[in-house]
Parts: structure tokens; C-alpha cells; sequence
């Protein structure tokens, strides 16, 4: 029989095996099957994206596979069983919270994973997942399928456009609903021309591999041109991590354009249980006057290499990012890759970009 990753690049099928062993461990010791199919299916896609999963420790990325199917179905929330704090997942995989955060990261963005992704969601949890119930009727207007009459509802899964009736049990192993568009179901000879246009849309819906194919060349164009980029600041014969961090930040000294707009580029590590975990929302707001969040929009004004500080992910390892909230004029000290610039367009978003991707894939 066929395995998934027969057809994967030859320098990922080890890496691949490696990765799905340390996940299937973890999983059948501290989630459930559900877990464990939806993170074997994430490190193929991710294999199949041209994330660099060849690179760095198997255990980091196995760690942050885990990390994001466990973002997307709030893992961190006591309220569910499994349930797992942020430490105690990365601790089973004998990583730290830091380098599991930087991996999970990566493979959200690459991905475009968002909390309670449909397609993403664990079978158990998908009657109880509003996006999964989402459809666009005629006229672009959303609609939950659960509010709408039963013909409609029908017609919305023989589309493929949710993934069980509602009121009835999903199947073991369901996956959430691909398409995005419920369209009437036509009735008579008059509409069979409408019906079959419907088809062919639902083919073009369902036909992700072969987009993710289709577009593989720019992807791999565009990851061969941010490791040029990269190489282009990494000294010859540097040895360290701190060489080369120590490069970057005098590249990066001679080439941003200071002061900038920034944010985080995601929730900062205070605040993942508050945003995915389902801590105290008013504690929260309350720590938010004080702590930096990634709510906020600050205006970097320099970078140093002076140490860390406590709101820093990777301390002793980022480039320190001077920044001031501009909400309130409060002076942080944050982790350079864990921001972003406002304007995505600018060359000061590439210069940081490139130094984040480095590090994470890196350390």
C-alpha cells in the first residue's frame, strides 16, 4: 500500500518518518487518535508546502505540529479533554516553549491556519464549530446552514459544503467542510445546465493538492530568493549563531528606516492563555496597560544586541527591539523576530521577515 510519503521529496521522506514517529508517541500518551490524524496530515502538508522541515531538530518541528493543530482547537482551554498547557505539551516532546512556538508559528503562517479552522478542527468538536457551519447563499450573503430549512441543508452537504447533517453524528475520522459557497439546489430540467456549472465549481473547490502543485514553483522561487537574501548577510565561514545574529544586526542597522510602525507578529508568550486558553478576560485587559500585546502598534525606534528582557521569546538569541506603544508612549524592550511591520509593501517588513525566518528555522 501506497504511504503518504512515498511521493515526497527524497530528502524529506526521513525527516517525514521522524517527525510522525515522535507525534505518535505523544499523542497516544497525552491526546487521542483524533490528535494524532489530523497532526499526521499537517507534517505531510507541511512537507508538501517546502517549509524547511529538513532543517533543525525533528523534535522541534514534531513539537510545533502538535502546538499548531492544538492552536487551532484550543488545547490550552481547561474546560476540554485532552487539555494541555503550552509547557506541558513541550515539555513531552523535550523542547522548549520557546523553540515550539517559533516552529508552530512557521507552520500557521505557511499554512494559513486560523483557531477553529474547519478543515483543521478534530472530528468531536466539529457540531460545535461555527465556522464549519458557515455557508455564502446567493447573493454573497453568510448564513449559519443550521438556522436554514432541512431541503437546504441538504443541498449544502451533497455540495460538499459542510461536512454532516446537522443534528446527526459525524463519522470517525470527519474532516470539516473544504468549499465555501451554497448555491439553491436546482429541481427541474430548467436548471440542470445551473446544476452542472455547480459541479465543475465544487471540482475547482476540492482541487487543493493540485493547486498547492500548481503554485510550488513560486513557492520554492520564493524560498530560494529569502535564502539568497540570507546568505548574502551570513559572513563566509561563520561558525556561530551569534556570528551571524551579530551580522544580521548590522545589516539590519544599515538598512531599516527607523522609526517604523511594528506589531506583533503574533500573540506574545504571556498572552497565549488569555487568547487561546481561555483564562481570565478581564485579568487580561487589566495586564494589557502594562505588558506589551500584540494588539498594539508601536513605533521601533532602534535595535541592539544589549541583552534580553522578560517579554523576549528567544532571550540571549533575538536581536533586542526598542519599541514605544504608541497608544500610551510606554518604552518596551521585544524580541525583533517576534514583530512585524505595518506595511507589509515596505522593505523594512522583507528585513525583518528574513531575520525571523532565520532564526526560527535556525536555533
Amino acid at each position: 500500500m501506497k504511504k503518504p510519503s512515498d511521493d515526497l521529496p527524497a530528502k524529506l521522506q526521513a525527516r517525514y518518518q521522524e517527525i510522525i514517529d515522535l507525534l505518535d508517541a505523544v499523542c497516544d500518551r497525552c491526546l487521542n487518535a483524533e490528535y494524532k490524524d489530523l497532526c499526521r496530515l499537517l507534517a505531510e502538508r507541511a512537507c508538501r508546502a517546502g517549509l524547511p522541515l529538513d532543517r533543525g531538530k525533528p523534535d522541534g518541528w514534531a513539537a510545533g505540529i502538535a502546538s499548531a493543530i492544538g492552536w487551532v482547537n484550543f488545547l490550552g482551554d481547561p474546560s476540554q479533554t485532552p487539555h494541555m498547557t503550552t509547557a506541558e505539551l513541550a515539555g513531552q516532546f523535550g523542547v522548549s516553549q520557546g523553540t515550539m512556538s517559533a516552529k508552530s508559528k512557521a507552520i500557521r503562517e505557511g499554512l494559513d491556519l486560523m483557531p477553529a479552522h474547519p478543515a483543521w478542527t478534530v472530528t468531536s468538536r466539529l457540531a460545535d464549530n461555527p465556522l464549519v457551519w458557515m455557508v455564502q447563499l446567493e447573493g454573497g450573503v453568510i448564513a449559519d446552514v443550521r438556522h436554514l430549512p432541512r431541503e437546504a441543508q441538504e443541498a449544502a452537504f451533497r455540495k460538499g459544503l459542510i461536512p454532516f447533517l446537522p443534528g446527526e453524528p459525524p463519522a470517525a475520522g470527519q474532516a470539516g467542510p473544504q468549499a465555501d459557497s451554497l448555491r439553491d439546489d436546482p429541481s427541474d430540467e430548467e436548471d440542470a445546465a445551473d446544476a452542472n456549472e455547480e459541479e465543475d465549481e465544487l471540482d475547482e473547490d476540492d482541487m487543493d493538492d493540485e493547486t498547492y502543485e500548481r503554485t510550488r514553483p513560486e513557492r520554492e522561487r520564493n524560498w530560494r530568493e529569502l535564502n539568497q537574501r540570507i546568505k548574502a548577510v551570513v559572513p563566509a565561514g561563520a561558525e556561530t549563531n551569534e556570528e551571524i545574529v551579530e551580522a544580521f544586526l548590522r545589516h539590519l542597522k544599515a538598512n531599516l528606516q527607523l522609526p517604523c510602525d511594528v506589531k506583533g507578529a503574533e500573540d506574545f508568550d504571556w498572552e497565549e492563555p488569555y487568547v487561546f486558553g481561555g483564562w481570565d478576560e478581564d485579568e487580561y485587559e487589566l495586564l494589557k496597560q502594562s505588558q506589551p500585546s500584540y494588539t498594539d502598534r508601536f513605533q521601533l525606534l532602534d535595535i541592539s544586541n544589549d541583552g534580553p528582557s522578560e517579554w523576549m521569546l528567544f532571550p540571549g538569541e533575538d536581536i533586542t527591539a526598542h519599541v514605544r506603544r504608541k497608544s500610551d508612549g510606554k518604552k518596551f524592550r521585544l524580541g525583533l523576530s517576534e514583530l512585524a511591520a505595518v506595511d507589509k509593501t515596505s522593505r523594512n517588513y522583507q528585513l525583518i521577515d528574513d531575520f525571523a525566518v532565520w532564526l526560527v528555522n535556525n536555533r
